[in-house]
This record gives structure tokens, sequence and C-alpha cells, in this order.
């Protein structure tokens, strides 16, 4: 399957999104890895806009068994920059639906992150709630690939024929 021959969009619109895609999960890759460093070399985080980086940071809801989510997170959009890349470079749509996949989940625990920020923590953490963004956007984003593309239904539709 190619980007080129299986979307229902032009080609170009496809790239955009997964370009899109790709610097999203950029973004949220320097915004978890910053979390992460500071998280391990103990430096405090600058929280201007809003008060409560740090109590959202260190709270038992920042850690499972000892690792950090940021670290969590910086391996999801990593995975979501990699996805991304061998998509553009070998136009292969599989990868797509693997990040639609991906970032469905990464939505999902997001919500349930800043659920327990807002509700539980009563704090707001600004590099947590970019995390949180980001992840939304490329959720939205991957979206249009859950679909099945024109010549995948042109096959399925071909094998049920057969079928009777």
């Amino acid at each position: 399957m190619t980007l080129s021959n299986k979307s229902s969009s032009s080609p170009s619109a496809v790239n955009k999104i997964v370009v899109a895609i790709l610097v999203c999960a950029a973004l949220g890759f320097i915004d978890a890895s910053y979390l992460t460093v500071s998280h391990y070399f103990a430096i405090p985080l600058p929280c201007s806009i809003v008060n409560g980086c740090e109590k959202v940071t260190t709270s038992v809801y920042s850690t499972v068994f000892g690792v950090p989510l940021a670290l969590f997170g910086a391996a999801y959009y990593l995975a979501m920059v990699l996805l991304s890349v061998f998509s553009l470079d070998r136009k292969n749509e599989r990868s797509m639906k693997v990040v639609a996949v991906l970032s469905t989940a990464g939505f999902l625990i997001s919500l349930g992150l800043v659920s327990i920020q807002l509700f539980v923590l009563d704090s707001i953490c600004l590099y947590c709630m970019t995390s949180a963004a980001i992840t939304t956007i490329v959720f939205l984003l991957s979206i249009r690939f859950f679909r099945p593309f024109p010549n995948e239904r042109k096959e399925n539709e071909g094998d049920k024929a057969q079928e009777y």
C-alpha cells in the first residue's frame, strides 16, 4: 500500500497530514524529553504562566514503578516520529494506521492524566498540558488513517464476491 495510490484525497494532502503529525510528534518529543531530563537531574521546572508544575511532576501519579511518565511520553513521540518518517520515505500507509492506533491510546491516556491534574491534584503543569494538546492534535490528524482506502474497499468487495 502506498500513500499516493491508496488515498481518496490527493497524495500531497496526505503527505501534508503526515508532515503535520511528524512536526507535532517532534515537538512532543522535545517537551517529554525535557520533562524526563528534569526528573532525573532534579531540575526545577520554570512554570510562569500557571502554578503547579512541580506539584504535578513530583506527585505519586508522575511515575510508574519509578519510571517517569515523561519517559514513556518521549518513547511514544519518538515512535510517532519514526513511523511518520517511514511512511514518508516508503510511501507506506500501514505505518500511519499504526500511528492512528497509537495516537488513540495516547489521547485516552492524556485525557486521564489531565483529569488527574485538574480533579485530583488541583494543579496544572504547563509542560504536561502542552503534551496533552500535542497528543490531541496528532489524534485528530490521524483519524483520517482509520478509514479503509479506495483500493482496499475494492479488494474487500472482490473477496466477498468470490465467497458467494
